[in-house]
């Protein structure tokens, strides 16, 4: 798998947890979401998942929040990446990285968003940076 990215790629050496969730989760999944990623994040364990509303984007803010680090996997290509308004205030280019697997002039499909759930699981195990 080819990976184009953009911020702090060390991130990829680190122990990850990947968080695929509904956009619509009721509250107590949300609320296992944001413990969730603020423990793993108080433990230096690096968040990985999408953009996408609901438990992706509450995972992202929880530990960018808690002071962790954050890898977004985009849906679409990486020139087509903008910062969420819902994140941008927690936004720190050292402490985050995007990665698409997809050209990256793509734009987002839901085939492209299947693809990217089934990679936020495998990207900390398949990632060799050296």
């Amino acid at each position: 798998m080819l990976l184009l990215c953009l911020g702090n790629i060390e991130l990829l050496s680190r122990v990850s947890v990947g968080f695929c969730g509904s956009r619509e989760a009721s509250e107590k999944g949300m609320a296992t979401a944001r413990d969730s990623a603020t423990l793993l994040a108080n433990e230096k364990i690096n968040i990985v998942s999408g953009l996408a509303a609901g438990v992706d984007m509450n995972a992202h803010r929880t530990a960018l929040a808690a002071g962790g680090t954050t890898t977004v996997v985009l849906a679409e290509g990486i020139l087509r990446f903008r910062l969420k308004k819902a994140i941008r205030d927690l936004w720190d280019d050292s402490r985050t990285l995007v990665v698409s697997e997809f050209g990256p002039n793509l734009p987002w499909s839901v085939s492209h968003a299947m693809q990217r759930n089934k990679t936020i699981p495998r990207l900390p195990s398949r990632v060799f940076t050296k």
